[in-house]
């Protein structure tokens, strides 16, 4: 980037009280920074998220010293439009301490000139130093017609530099970033390969050559070494945009909700278009788990008021629960015969891929949000004995369910809690293991044999697997948990035994 003459680069983050490391470049410490051997002729910067200092700016002494003794120059402030009052005493802590500010003003699509004007005069009354006011396109759905319209008219209004953050929703960053260079934008942010989450953002090896090329032989060399690491890492990340961040950025969808679609990695994008369009009707401009869960889940207040559940009794007092994991491609065809000599209740963990619930579950368990609505077709007219949270469900889209075997079982979501109650039950996360556990306990069963329940290589996934049943475990302690097949679950001692032989 030096030889290349970009002239800022930001080097990650400074989160705010995170309780998990992300790495050094996600909570970048000056010491950190200052020990790198870092080109001179080029300004570094780091950026931070405004609503992590919300009602705790003066945190912002505990994770940023004096300029004079950082190598950091920008501090980037990232701030949804609407929400740009809470900058101000945290850019006053910045500016007393001597850093430059960029004020990114995310989601700034559909503003009127009033707004953008509203706006910039209130900033303009703090009297505080604000070197660069952007505008982010968030959802990716800025076009240049509205590029040129929000570029011309924050100049207009502002005395200093304006900016602009462009996402590749549409594969427009690049361009949209063009257009607002030459309508007066004087800073403008890209990454190379337009690496960032979701679609992505503007290419910083198209914007070098654009703007500071052309570049030479030497320059370009470069370029494309260092577009060969992040290839490799494009390939591992799956960052970049495509249909379906396409038609999010034309819906106002935010395009976390396609990420988080994206990363289960069991969707097809038919699938991920219909719970989109099931989910049109909500306020989806902003990413928030909850705006789904609350489809399904009960709260607090509306557990209060439930009347009492009607559930089939599991009569055997054996369990054997079948999950998606790839033990049960390896074991079908003994896991079938041992499924029809019905010595214990099949529950089956959402529609299985190896075998058909049909014909071989007694019982089928959906409690994850993004899977109801994945295979609502299949449920709702497939003769299965379901359980699942299904009235709040069928309540939101007034879905007709052809199947009458259909048990609703609600669900109260709490960290840490794993209690059964005769008319819902609390678990600790949406696991469908959970949900099947929770069943086991309602009947009483005495023991349980897992099999699919494989454990994750996402270690993430895994370590969000193995604390719920760990709660499960140190709550109901009583009831005996065997595994038939080979299992990354080994931290919760759960033992494996050949149920084939016996």
């Amino acid at each position: 980037m030096s030889i290349c003459n970009a002239d800022i680069v930001e080097i990650g983050f400074r989160f705010n009280d995170k309780n998990k490391f992300l790495g050094e470049f996600a909570q970048t410490k000056d010491e950190f920074i200052n020990n790198l051997t870092l080109p001179k002729n080029i300004k570094y910067a780091v950026m931070i998220n405004a609503k992590e200092f919300y009602n705790k700016e003066s945190s912002i002494f505990k994770k940023f010293i004096r300029k004079k003794k950082s190598k950091i120059s920008l501090v980037r402030i990232a701030i949804n439009f609407y929400e740009y009052k809470n900058a101000r005493k945290i850019i006053n802590n910045l500016n007393s301490l001597g850093y430059e500010i960029g004020l990114n003003l995310m989601q700034a699509h559909d503003k009127t000139e009033k707004e953008l004007q509203d706006l910039i005069y209130d900033v303009k009354s703090w009297n505080l130093k604000i070197n660069f006011l952007y505008f982010a396109d968030s959802l990716g759905c800025m076009d240049a017609k509205y590029i040129n319209f929000i570029t011309n008219k924050m100049a207009s209004y502002w005395n200093g530099d304006i900016g602009i953050h462009a996402h590749n929703n549409k594969s427009m960053a690049l361009s949209n970033t063009l257009v607002s260079l030459s309508s007066g934008s004087k800073i403008c942010d890209s990454t190379i390969l337009g690496m960032g989450r979701g679609a992505g953002n503007a290419q910083t090896e198209f914007l070098l050559q654009e703007l500071k090329g052309p570049l030479n032989y030497k320059q370009l060399k470069l370029v494309n070494d260092l577009l060969i690491k992040f290839k490799a890492l494009k390939e591992r990340f799956k960052w970049g945009y495509n249909f379906l961040y396409f038609y999010a950025a034309n819906n106002k969808i935010h395009p976390t909700y396609i990420q988080t679609f994206l990363s289960e990695r069991r969707y097809s994008q038919i699938q991920i278009l219909e719970i989109l369009d099931k989910l049109s009707s909500k306020d989806l401009l902003s990413f928030s788990k909850s705006k789904i869960n609350d489809i399904f889940f009960e709260d607090q207040q509306s557990i209060k008021n439930l009347k009492n559940t009607k559930l089939p009794k599991i009569k055997n007092k054996k369990v054997l629960i079948v999950g998606n994991g790839s033990s049960v491609l390896d074991n079908t065809i003994q896991l079938k015969k041992l499924l029809t000599e019905k010595n214990f209740t099949s529950i089956f963990l959402n529609k299985n891929n190896y075998i058909d619930n049909k014909a071989y579950a007694d019982f089928t368990v959906v409690v994850n949000s993004f899977r109801l609505l994945s295979d609502l077709s299949q449920y709702a007219n497939s003769q299965l004995n379901l359980i699942a949270p299904i009235k709040k469900f069928k309540e939101k889209f007034k879905v007709k369910f052809k199947n009458k075997k259909i048990f609703n079982y609600p669900v109260l979501i709490k960290d840490n809690y794993f209690e059964v109650k005769n008319n819902y039950t609390i678990l600790p996360k949406e696991l469908a293991i959970n949900y099947a556990l929770s069943l086991c306990v309602k009947s009483k069963v005495k023991e349980i044999f897992l099999i699919g329940i494989d454990g994750y290589q996402d270690d993430e996934k895994n370590h969000e697997l193995v604390e719920s049943i760990k709660v499960f475990k140190n709550k109901h302690k009583s009831i005996k948990i065997f595994s038939i097949s080979n299992t990354l679950l080994k931290s919760v001692h759960i033992n494996k035994i050949n149920l084939y032989e016996q």
